[in-house]
């Protein structure tokens, strides 16, 4: 997978394909919360939770984290708002 910039959940749910090699990605938009959990017994990171605050400024750094260590090579950036 290339380098995929996401701002918000939209555009994390908007990701295909929504797995890695290690782990499948689901997305609850209504909830904004995301789960990755392992595609089998024998990968070495296990479930992982995304939570309400994942695009919070103080949070992207440890959401990019998470995402990267279950094989998503994705940066997680500011969302531009609107005045």
């Amino acid at each position: 997978m290339d380098n995929v910039v996401v701002k918000n959940w939209e555009e994390l749910a908007a990701i295909e394909p929504q797995e890695s090699d290690t782990h499948t990605l689901s997305v609850d938009l209504d909830m904004g919360l995301g789960r990755l959990r392992p595609k089998n017994e024998d990968c070495k990171v296990g479930r992982r939770y995304l939570s309400t605050h994942s695009f919070y400024q103080n949070s992207r750094k440890g959401t990019e984290y998470i995402l990267r260590e279950c094989g998503f090579n994705i940066t997680v950036t500011e969302n531009e708002r609107e005045d």
